[in-house]
């Protein structure tokens, strides 16, 4: 989201990325099926986000403020994606998932496109960006946007919001490793520990959902 973004502006990426996947948290607490969320889950969801916080080792710097502001920002957009994951559950139960995800996508294009709009500057830099630039970024949308959406409203379909936030909580753990495979990045020990961690809680926690 916008929310996140900005927060990047603030603070490192590394604590970005700890901080915004904490949102199986918030799916779980706000989750209108409370009678399924136990102690050994609650465990384990912060297992998950201390083992994420080892992984990236995020580290405040010295501008309290700033990181502050980070913070929140980024928290909230943790909070809004547990929200779009539990009520899109909702919507793609009532309706087909491919609507679903063609409606709510077609909606934050014109948003943006009228953000550009407004924002003369923005729409003028955007209007000037290169060839091969505008090639890397329909690239980025089709195969890291669109797909991935989609893909997302089918797995909604048959999986409960909580299940599907755990999973998604996987994302660090693949982009660790196809950082390796394709960058050539050297693991470091707090990498190798907090990927154990999060996959022994992401896999427990799976199971324990499957048995629900």
């Amino acid at each position: 989201s916008i929310a996140d973004f900005i927060g990047l502006l603030y603070i490192s990426a590394s604590l970005e990325r700890a901080v915004l996947f904490t949102f199986p948290i918030y799916v779980f607490l706000l989750s209108s099926d409370l009678s399924r969320i136990t102690f050994s889950k609650v465990v384990l969801i912060v297992s998950t986000v201390l083992g994420l916080a080892i992984m990236f080792n995020p580290t405040a710097d010295n501008h309290l403020i700033d990181t502050l502001i980070g913070i929140l920002l980024v928290l909230l957009s943790a909070i809004f994606w547990a929200l779009f994951i539990i009520y899109s559950k909702r919507a793609v139960s009532n309706i087909s998932s491919t609507i679903f995800t063609s409606t709510y996508m077609c909606i934050t294009t014109v948003l943006l496109l009228l953000g550009f709009i407004i924002d003369s500057k923005n729409f003028t830099t955007f209007s000037t960006l290169q060839t091969h630039t505008m090639i890397y970024l329909v690239f980025l949308a089709i195969f890291c946007s669109i797909i991935p959406s989609y893909l997302m409203s089918f797995g909604l379909k048959r999986i409960n919001a909580s299940l599907a936030a755990v999973i998604s909580a996987m994302g660090p753990i693949v982009t660790l490793a196809l950082d390796v495979v394709i960058l050539n990045h050297n693991l470091a020990l707090n990498e190798i520990i907090g990927a154990i961690i999060v996959t022994a809680c992401v896999t427990c926690l799976t199971r324990l959902n499957a048995k629900a």
